[in-house]
């Protein structure tokens, strides 16, 4: 008679990408980086973000090269993502919604707002 055994995985919150369990702010940058990134969904932009900066905000992946003269992942921490009119950063470990920290909370009218305003930023 075989054994049946069960075995749980454990992953990081994001790294699958997009999910049901996501909350608001993490389903508005995941929707920012698709729309920074050209749509791409090869480059996984939803899942680890992009690179973009325009006058209202910056997005960044998370990096991993550990060269010494790296600017994202030297010494000084980087934010992820910065929304310029609230001066909202927020930063990422690898995956948007993994060990996320930002400066400040935002309430969902202003998340709703962020996104519009990043998105409209990128049709000017």
């Amino acid at each position: 008679m075989k054994k049946q055994v069960n075995v749980t995985v454990v992953v990081p919150k994001g790294m699958f990408g997009a999910n049901s369990s996501d909350g608001l702010l993490e389903k508005t940058l995941r929707e920012i980086a698709y729309e920074a990134g050209g749509r791409s969904v090869i480059e996984w932009d939803e899942k680890y973000g992009t690179n973009f900066e325009n006058d209202i905000f910056m997005i960044h992946r998370y990096c991993w090269c550990e060269k010494d003269d790296c600017p994202w992942c030297g010494e000084e921490e980087r934010e992820n993502f910065w929304y310029k009119p609230k001066d909202f950063k927020l930063s990422w470990y690898k995956y948007i919604g993994r060990s996320m920290e930002m400066n400040k909370d935002l309430t969902d009218e202003e998340i709703i707002k962020m996104k519009k305003d990043c998105i409209d930023s990128l049709n000017k």
